[in-house]
């Protein structure tokens, strides 16, 4: 931050006010998060935890005590919830960045229920046994429905063979020295190659290139929040975002290509000029890995 402040803000703050809108809608994605399986009870409930712990943490502040330390895990799920409905894009895989203070919560909720029962007073302290024993009941019931949902959808032992046999062919196929060029970064991480570039998110990277936010300074790319319109062109396709890729081809000794990744994100012209400057060493099926003309490996 202390080094690259105007970077920082670029690309983690006006990056995300400028991009195009993608992914789920903002008027489906709160009844996405509650409904997607893996994750549906502990976000339903989690948002009822927030619901019901904000309402006793607003007791706290009208009666002028302080909020006790489990407040900072409200405050952050709360946050993350409504990054959530107002960002410009979401996808599926972002939900994971809420349930772990929703987790949190959901077992301080349970605990605080349980604090209430074991200091009733009264009659109703003769009770306070089965009251235990119906809510630990109760709890359970979603616990043991989330469980089944996993095992049923084989989430724990499915598993996408694919990328490792595409990084096994590339390790044997590539020297250890050699930079890829590559829209799916688990080929390069798994058969443990340098990325060209540090392109690790090509999607991010081609967005802040074409939305113009590399080469603009930071006030004007702040104002034009204000005046911004819809874009003309999917940023990643603008000229300046895929001659980036031409560049980075060029840097390259080998390209890999064929994956629905770089299908999508290059247009037929950079794909068209990546075919003329490098020879295909390696034909997978659907994905072929590339080297370029010039390369030493070549």
């Amino acid at each position: 931050m202390l080094h690259a402040p105007e970077e920082i803000m670029k690309q983690v703050v006006l990056f995300h006010l400028l991009r195009p809108p993608d992914g789920v809608p903002r008027s489906e994605r709160l009844s996405w998060m509650m409904t997607h399986g893996p994750d549906m009870i502990i976000v339903n409930i989690g948002i009822f935890s927030l619901l019901a712990m904000s309402v006793v943490y607003l007791f706290f502040i009208v009666l002028k005590k302080p909020l006790p330390s489990s407040s900072v895990i409200a405050f952050w799920a709360a946050f993350i919830l409504v990054m959530f409905l107002i960002t410009k894009s979401f996808y599926g895989h972002y939900i994971e960045q809420i349930i772990s203070p929703l987790s949190l919560l959901i077992g301080k909720f349970a605990a605080e229920i349980l604090s209430f029962i074991r200091n009733l007073e009264g009659l109703l302290k003769t009770f306070s046994s089965l009251l235990k024993i119906a809510f630990c009941t109760v709890a359970i019931l979603p616990v043991c429905f989330q469980f089944l949902t996993i095992y049923s959808q084989n989430i724990p032992k499915w598993e996408d063979t694919g990328p490792r046999i595409v990084a096994e062919e590339i390790k044997i196929i590539t020297s250890p020295s050699g930079s890829i060029l590559t829209f799916e970064p688990i080929y390069a991480f798994m058969s443990e190659r340098q990325i060209a570039g540090l392109m690790c998110d090509s999607y991010g990277t081609l967005l802040y290139i074409g939305t113009n936010l590399r080469d603009e300074n930071l006030l004007p790319a702040f104002l034009r929040i204000f005046t911004m319109k819809d874009y003309d062109i999917w940023p990643m396709y603008h000229q300046k975002a895929q001659d980036y890729i031409r560049e980075l081809a060029e840097q390259s000794d080998y390209v890999i290509i064929g994956d629905w990744r770089s299908e999508w994100q290059m247009t037929q012209e950079t794909m068209d000029y990546i075919l003329r400057h490098a020879v295909v060493v390696k034909d997978l099926g659907y994905i072929r890995v590339m080297s370029r003309l010039n390369s030493t490996f070549a």
